[in-house]
């Protein structure tokens, strides 16, 4: 879930790019609404069992 909260610049056509290549991705637009009810927002849709947080300065590594 990639939660954008409100973004002025590329970032809603790259994530409507990334969704579009794995099926997995789902992107959910808001307004500027902060980052909390971002976390709230993507809370809210999970499904899974586990919940990761990743922000903007983060890399996921594969192991």
């Amino acid at each position: 879930i990639a939660v954008d909260d409100g973004s002025t610049d590329e970032t809603p056509a790259l994530l409507r790019a990334w969704a579009a290549r794995d099926p997995r991705i789902r992107v959910v637009r808001q307004g500027p609404r902060g980052i909390v009810a971002a976390l709230e927002r993507a809370r809210a849709l999970a499904r899974g069992r586990f919940l990761a947080r990743m922000d903007a300065d983060d890399v996921a590594e594969a192991r």
